[in-house]
């Protein structure tokens, strides 16, 4: 009978039963003795640590693998289709229509009250035999400032008077025109703005006049004001163009386009944003325009008209006497045909008369009998 070679070691631990698979619970005296026979077989004890020191060198190894966070998966048909972004327009506000529509005006009615102010000088000088270059910051002789064309004396207080004397009727009646009820609210704003630029164009020419000596101010010269009496009239002046700026503040309520500009918490934004703020950046705009001549009569010219629009504005107890019917835009839109006039305007303001006009006027009147011997 042969008898079987006996199972040691790893042989005698393949034949544990299942239930008994726990270490733990596994008798070592087994396990020795399969160690005994194996040379290259460690403790059991040598053996835990060694798997110990495994696991730590794995675990400090894929340590920042297994902290991150598994991805979800979401199926690509689920999440949601994001749309493209649509760029939004930019919409004007009510206070920028008002003040691009306003300040257009304000340019329109200047550059026109201007043209009108030294066509009248340089006709009326026609008048006297004197001819005029009209440019589109003044209006230059050919004959010199020392030609004996310009004596007797009065010549020139009737030449440099005649343009604000014109100017100032011009404003008054475009002050009355203002006041009629058959006026839209766009054009009743236009006539207002002519009217604030005709009379500044007396009573701020004077002050700019006395100020540089020049235009306006040499009237103040040739009739020999004094100094004293210059500077009171000045005053006097600017205290009537912050009057009729005060007064006219009812005025302007009356180009509102909206029943909510004149509303008692709206009613001085409104009146900021269509008298103050206009004629500010009229006036920068125009500076602009004339650079690089902006001698300081004009510059005066356009900053004087701030003394009646300061005074609209701080009127608080002004009320419209009469409202038409509003349009129903309520004023959201720009006045396309005044910007078509404006750049008309300002072509032939600074284009034509950056050359210079020179306008001579001939007077020819013959009278002889037709057939007589």
């Amino acid at each position: 009978m042969v008898r079987r070679k006996r199972k040691t070691g790893l042989g005698r631990l393949f034949r544990i039963k299942k239930k008994d698979t726990n270490i733990k619970k596994i008798d070592p005296s087994v396990l020795r003795k399969g160690a005994d026979a194996d040379k290259f077989a460690l403790s059991v004890d040598e053996s835990r640590k060694l798997s110990k020191r495994r696991r730590s060198f794995l675990a400090r190894l894929f340590r920042s693998i297994r902290s991150k966070p598994a991805k979800s998966t979401t199926p690509l048909i689920l999440k949601p289709i994001e749309p493209e972004p649509v760029r939004k327009r930019y919409k004007l506000s009510n206070s920028h229509y008002l003040i691009i529509n306003s300040t257009i005006k304000y340019l329109v009615a200047y550059i026109l009250i201007y043209l009108i102010y030294q066509l009248t000088v340089v006709l009326v000088a026609n008048l006297y035999g004197l001819s005029g270059v009209l440019y589109f910051h003044k209006v230059f002789w050919p004959i010199g400032d020392n030609s004996r064309l310009w004596t007797p004396y009065y010549k020139i207080i009737i030449i440099m008077g005649s343009g604000p004397f014109i100017s100032l009727l011009l404003g008054l009646l475009f002050l009355r025109i203002a006041q009629t009820r058959t006026m839209d609210q766009g054009t009743k704003l236009f006539f207002l703005w002519l009217a604030l630029h005709g009379l500044n164009m007396f009573f701020g020419a004077f002050v700019a006049g006395v100020t540089t000596n020049e235009g306006f101010g040499y009237v103040a010269l040739w009739l020999y004001m004094s100094l004293m009496l210059r500077i009171v009239f000045s005053f006097i002046f600017l205290f009537a163009l912050a009057a009729i700026g005060y007064y006219s503040t009812s005025l302007f309520y009356e180009t509102a386009q909206s029943q909510s500009y004149l509303k008692s918490e709206n009613k001085r934004l409104f009146v900021l944003y269509q008298t103050l703020l206009p004629s500010i950046f009229g006036a920068i705009i125009m500076l602009i325009v004339r650079i690089p001549e902006n001698p300081p009569y004009q510059v005066l010219l356009l900053f004087t008209l701030l003394c009646a629009t300061f005074a609209a504005y701080f009127n608080k107890k002004a009320k419209p006497k009469r409202i038409r019917n509003f349009p129903k835009h309520n004023g959201r839109r720009v006045d396309w045909g005044y910007i078509i006039v404006l750049v008309a305007l300002l072509l032939i303001f600074r284009w034509l008369l950056y050359y210079g006009l020179h306008i001579i006027l001939r007077f020819s009147i013959s009278l002889n009998l037709f057939g007589a011997p």
